[in-house]
């Protein structure tokens, strides 16, 4: 018969209840000393971002020796007293070099209308063992800008 007790428990018993907490805990306390281990392994490692130590002083500007896309040497001397605009890219650039270059285009051309001033592009790689004079060459042509 039944004496009219229930000998059933609540949605969760105590031991799971304990189970629970006890792996919630270990849990939590393994994470953290993984954390501190990463952090401390970072703070050794040799592959980890130091400073460099500076080595002199950059040379920016100065004279400079350069070919242009038809093979003949140009130097710093071909541009003095001329407004120039430097584009350094690579013949290799599918998209953005030539967006950029059509951007460039309008711009001299702006320029040119605007303040009277005549601009000279410089297209410098920064490819040169893969960019050769002839395919420099093509590139600037399809341009709808005379590139130096």
């Amino acid at each position: 018969g039944d004496s009219g007790k229930s000998v059933r428990g609540g949605p969760v018993s105590w031991l799971s209840f304990l189970l629970l907490l006890v792996t919630g805990g270990g849990i939590i306390v393994y994470y953290d000393k993984e954390k501190k281990r990463h952090i401390e392994e970072l703070k050794n490692s040799t592959n980890s971002v130091k400073p460099a130590q500076s080595v002199g002083t950059a040379a920016i500007g100065g004279p400079f020796t350069l070919l242009n896309h038809d093979g003949k040497t140009v130097t710093e001397k071909d541009f003095l007293g001329k407004w120039t605009l430097l584009y350094f890219g690579f013949t290799h650039c599918p998209d953005i070099c030539p967006d950029e270059l059509q951007k460039m285009a309008a711009a001299i051309n702006k320029i040119k209308e605007k303040a009277k001033l005549e601009i000279v592009p410089v297209f410098i790689s920064v490819d040169p063992e893969r960019d050769t004079v002839e395919q420099v060459h093509d590139y600037v042509k399809e341009s709808s800008i005379k590139i130096s």
